[in-house]
């Protein structure tokens, strides 16, 4: 399994409702279509084709190589959950299913391989920067639980390994990048007593989609820059759903 010492980073983007691609623009009648019976994962990528350069076009199909890895290392997990694997070139296309058709585009300035988690029903949601596959199953489990609202509050625990000596400084950089962050309802860093190189970051938010938004934030990408050389790696990451508590904002 491909495996790296680098920022972890999950992006989730709600996009897009129900759009009929028959009579509508040429370009979205032109584009190819998707079909899906159920929950998907769609693996979606930078065509290599209109990649030019000899270098960059090499660069992308080496990240396909390393998704596509770990899509087979997630498959029995995503169909134990009554999902499926699907692979799409190119970062424009449409799904379709029995509600009828709905466009997809990725963003111009995203990653060049991201994964489309799509259902009957459901908005779609986006995953970029995924290195592995407890990084894509819990996403897949979570975007089924929530149902076609998505209208559970959101949280997650983590567990960050700095490099040696660096947790304090590491630690501080995490505090200043959350000021200011809608949806944010807790967020909480603290020390390891038993580790003294990690610290454990645990999140709650009023949605998903706001932890989602979040991370556009000019302040967190800021954040996010600054931590990177001080991250040794990511030891742990769980995925929850609170129900309530004392010292929650507006609960």
């Amino acid at each position: 399994m491909y495996r790296s010492v680098t920022v972890v980073l999950v992006v989730m983007t709600t996009l897009g409702g129900p759009l009929p691609v028959r009579g509508q623009t040429p370009e979205a009648a032109a584009l190819p279509v998707v079909t899906i019976d159920g929950p998907t994962v769609i693996l979606f990528s930078t065509d290599p084709d209109e990649v030019s350069d000899p270098d960059a076009r090499m660069g992308l199909y080496s990240a396909l190589d390393q998704q596509q890895t770990m899509m087979a290392d997630s498959r029995e997990s995503l169909n134990a959950l009554g999902m499926v694997d699907l692979t799409q070139p190119g970062r424009a296309f449409v799904v379709r299913d029995a509600d009828g058709d709905r466009v997809f585009t990725a963003s111009p300035d995203s990653s060049v391989v991201g994964y489309l988690l799509v259902a009957p029903g459901r908005e779609f949601q986006v995953l970029y920067r995924v290195q592995f596959p407890d990084m894509l199953i819990p996403a897949a489990r979570a975007y089924l639980e929530a149902g076609p609202g998505g209208d559970t509050m959101y949280g997650l625990i983590g567990k960050i390994e700095a490099v040696p000596g660096a947790r304090d400084a590491l630690a501080e950089i995490l505090l200043r990048g959350v000021s200011g962050m809608p949806g944010c309802l807790s967020y909480i860093v603290a020390q390891d007593p038993e580790d003294p190189d990690a610290l454990w970051v645990t999140e709650v938010w009023d949605s998903q989609e706001s932890h989602t938004a979040s991370l556009s934030l000019p302040s967190v990408q800021e954040a996010i820059r600054e931590a990177r050389p001080l991250i040794a790696g990511f030891s742990e990451r769980r995925e929850t759903r609170p129900v309530g508590g004392y010292g929650l904002n507006g609960i």
